[in-house]
């Protein structure tokens, strides 16, 4: 049943739903008055600043609690890549059409379906924004690429703490700044007294980011564990076993992204290896390597044999890699496959009785200095095979719009 996972129909019903909820919670929060917004930045008016710490913590720990407990699978969670250039830029400017003309985008739209004009006008701006950006985005492209580049980067590796110690900061913090808000507005208003719910409400919360330190996120060990069933389905139907011609197919496909993994020991790797196949071990898989693949990849295990791949594909899939898959056979069936037509013929080894060996041997050691390290259908007289078509390009949906824009 769990982790949840969304796709279909249903996807696209539960965002609607959220997105028709997020614009309810904005109009009751008096976010659809551009002078409640512009408030904040006087000081005159503190809603904007309770509601969204509100909102941000409370996401926090039910995020956290979800995956805690196995609801939601983090890894599967595609969060921006960070840059810190155009982020600072961007929240400057954003900051600055905000207190000009009293909306973000979120709320400029809340304020047109009241039909305010002054949320119409900016809703027109926004356009005029949006426009005057794809024209000129190409002048300074490489600022908005490169500039403070950390690739996914969150505020627990920042802090270089655990995701329940990050919690309790941010709700310390959160908690810290509604003390400062109740203050000033007691200062203003002798008659202000602060409502009992919102203590027991600031008691709860940090019960609950207390808590996420004794009931830690889930290890590796136990996400593959609790993924035995779907994984072991997989590999019993062979669904992630791509043969040795559709490799050669995703090779020479430039609309795919094909990351190529050895597991091998080195040996074997420097022997012969596919061209541009990165020598990997089962420790880099589980350390902070697969943070470095982007998840829209093509990845392809491979092995002497199938099982060091299929134990690494284990791990690459509980790390929320769905486009990983496992070279049928391995380096001994592709050499067998298509050893008769290589340039430096392998030599089939007699007695092979290591589980896991190479079956093949060469005069010398050529890694990838062998034509079929890559395969041309155009220049070689390639066996013809039929197989199955099973590597997917799996592009996470990244939901345009966060805050309230």
């Amino acid at each position: 049943m769990f982790p949840v996972a969304w796709s279909g129909v249903g996807f696209f019903v539960v965002n609607l739903l959220l997105g028709v909820g997020f614009g309810i919670a904005l109009q009751r929060s008096g976010f659809g008055d551009s002078r409640r917004i512009a408030g904040q930045f006087y000081l005159t008016d503190l809603t904007v600043l309770k509601v969204m710490f509100t909102a941000i913590v409370v996401a926090m720990l039910l995020v956290l609690w979800s995956s805690a407990l196995g609801v939601l699978d983090l890894d599967k969670v595609f969060v921006d890549p960070t840059y810190f250039g155009p982020g600072i830029l961007g929240g400057f400017i954003l900051g600055m059409g905000m207190i000009i003309g009293g909306y973000c985008p979120g709320t400029s739209l809340v304020a047109s379906s009241n039909f305010k004009i002054d949320g119409m006008f900016f809703v027109g701006g926004l356009f005029v924004g949006i426009f005057a950006f794809g024209e000129t985005v190409p002048d300074f492209w490489n600022f908005f690429q490169t500039s403070g580049a950390h690739g996914t980067y969150t505020l627990d590796q920042w802090l270089g703490a655990s995701k329940g110690m990050t919690a309790i900061l941010v709700t310390l913090m959160a908690l810290s700044a509604f003390w400062g808000v109740s203050k000033l507005e007691a200062a203003r208003d002798p008659q202000f007294t602060p409502s009992p719910v919102a203590r027991w409400g600031a008691a709860v919360l940090v019960l609950l980011a207390v808590g996420l330190l004794f009931v830690p996120q889930p290890g590796l060990d136990a996400k593959i564990r609790r993924m035995k069933p779907e994984l072991t389905r997989l590999l019993e139907k062979r669904a992630v076993q791509i043969d040795p011609a559709e490799l050669v197919d995703l090779m020479h496909n430039n609309q795919v992204k094909l990351v190529l993994l050895d597991l091998r020991d080195e040996s074997d790797f420097n022997l012969f290896h596919l061209l541009d196949a990165k020598h990997v071990s089962l420790d880099d898989l589980r350390g902070d390597f697969p943070e470095t693949i982007d998840p829209i990849s093509i990845v392809i295990l491979m092995s002497n044999d199938e099982e060091r791949a299929t134990e690494g594909w284990k791990i690459l899939r509980a790390r929320g890699l769905e486009g990983s898959y496992i070279l049928d056979g391995g380096i001994n069936k592709w050499l067998a496959v298509y050893g008769s037509v290589a340039d430096v013929k392998p030599i089939p080894l007699r007695q092979v009785t290591a589980k896991g060996a190479l079956r093949f041997t060469f005069p010398a050691a050529y890694g990838d200095r062998i034509n079929i390290a890559w395969p041309d259908p155009d220049h070689m007289k390639l066996p013809v095979r039929k197989y199955e078509k099973k590597a997917k390009s799996m592009k996470p949906v990244a939901l345009a719009g966060g805050g309230c824009g």
